[in-house]
């Protein structure tokens, strides 16, 4: 039972290092440029063109070959991507995550800067409310990138008096093109279009399966130091039940176990301590909580390798236990 102890004083001295040292973790990516550009069509669905300029501050992990980029929800399907060259295949990400994985003809080095789009049409979007068609969009952020200049091209109805709303007002609008524009992203912020609300008529052919199933709302991506520091508190009470249990039937943890699934994967996108977050940036308009004790894959968007950070606490538990 004193080891039980030790371990707990430990893991409690840990965490609130955590949350009172500054992080001295490795600088995150810069997407030089991000655009995105909207054409809505008749029947209510987006097209959507996601073009990035990125550059890599470190090599990537050398199990990922890919980057995972978030998009508003599930209901979306992959029209193109390239430069066929670098980018080998697209896909849809069918874990919990609303997201668009793009998969490396190389894996990315430290400097490297390299181009790339996909395009998508993105169904359940418009909440209709009275007439007037609501959207609501958070183009889908990073956790270990900062966004340099990211820009949100919207097309519009040629008809202003079919523009009911645009919060926040757009940032350039000529005709009927409407762009909005944020610089000086830091990793893990993201950028919210609250709201575009334009007459039902101007979608003459509205399916069912365009309309959101709820009124867009605005949420974050951030996770809060409490939030972090009782995510901890819960794993170090597992842990010393899990502990407990093993010193009275006199068992161990040969083969990894209930530790092993936790601290070495289990989660929505390559492992880590806690998994990723779900959610969508527009329609519903639920928020990516992420968990991820490094930079791992939330529904924002990012790299893979968590699992490296994961089986190295393994191995530092299991030399102690």
């Amino acid at each position: 039972m004193k080891k039980v102890f030790s371990l707990l004083f430990i893991f409690t001295l840990l965490a609130t290092l955590t949350l009172s040292l500054p992080a001295k973790a490795a600088a995150p990516d810069v997407i030089n440029n991000y655009t995105v550009t909207v054409t809505p069509k008749t029947d209510g669905t987006l097209d959507m063109k996601y073009e990035f300029d990125y550059t890599a501050t470190t090599d990537f992990p050398s199990d990922s070959v890919y980057l995972q980029i978030g998009v508003p929800n599930r209901h979306f399907s992959i029209l193109d991507y390239g430069p066929k060259g670098f980018i080998t295949s697209a896909e849809n990400n069918e874990g919990s995550q609303s997201q668009v994985q793009l998969n490396f003809d190389h894996i990315p080095l430290a400097n490297e800067n390299f181009k790339f789009f996909f395009v998508i049409n993105q169904q359940a979007m418009a909440n209709v409310v009275e007439g007037v068609a609501n959207f609501a969009f958070r183009p889908g952020w990073f956790d270990f990138a900062e966004i340099r200049n990211l820009n949100v091209i919207w097309t519009l109805p040629e008809d202003e008096a079919m523009i009911k709303n645009l919060d926040p007002a757009p940032t350039i609008k000529e005709k009927n093109i409407a762009t909005w524009t944020a610089t000086n992203l830091s990793a893990n912020q993201s950028f919210t279009i609250t709201n575009i609300a334009i007459d039902k008529a101007f979608y003459a052919d509205l399916a069912e399966d365009a309309q959101s199933e709820g009124v867009p709302t605005a949420g974050s991506g951030d996770i809060s130091p409490i939030a972090i520091f009782w995510i901890i508190v819960v794993v170090i009470v597992l842990l010393v039940i899990i502990v407990s249990a093993a010193e009275a039937s006199g068992g161990g943890y040969g083969g990894g176990g209930f530790i092993g699934s936790i601290l070495s994967g289990g989660g929505d996108g390559d492992g880590g301590l806690f998994g990723g977050g779900g959610g969508s940036f527009g329609g519903s308009g639920s928020s990516c909580v992420s968990s991820c004790a490094c930079a791992c894959a939330c529904a924002g968007g990012g790299r893979a390798g968590c699992s490296q950070k994961g089986f190295g606490i393994k191995k530092w538990l299991e030399k102690r236990l």
